[in-house]
């Protein structure tokens, strides 16, 4: 389960910094979008995986589940209600930096959380 936690975190925080770098140094804005974008798919995926392979899930794995799973439902509601897609891109902008930024370091608490109580099996 370690391997899986260390791949996650590591494709997170890869991904994350590359548009970042995107962003900063080429002022490519569309790049850190879509980045972000495919980002936020990995996080539901990997929230999926957790769910089905963790038992016992931390706290703050469950309020940031429970935050995308409601920010997702009102993006939504709002695009069916007939706002704008520049106004939910707007707004969708700074919460997913948000949603990743929190996403991250609750697998880099859980990671050293199972390494604090020994379960790490890395056997090549």
């Amino acid at each position: 389960m370690y391997i899986f936690k260390l791949l996650d975190t590591v494709i997170q925080g890869t991904i994350f910094l590359s548009g970042l770098i995107f962003l900063t140094v080429l002022d490519a804005d569309g790049y850190f979008y879509w980045i972000n974008v495919c980002l936020l798919f990995w996080i539901i995926t990997s929230m999926i995986l957790n769910l089905i392979l963790f038992k016992p899930l931390h706290v703050l794995r469950i309020i940031i589940s429970l935050f995308l799973l409601l920010m997702a439902i009102v993006f939504v509601l709002s695009y069916f209600s007939g706002t704008s897609i520049p106004r939910l891109n707007f707004y969708f902008q700074p919460f997913s930096v948000i949603i990743i930024l929190f996403y991250f370091f609750t697998s880099l608490l859980e990671m050293v959380k199972m390494k604090s109580r020994g379960e790490i099996d890395l056997d090549f």
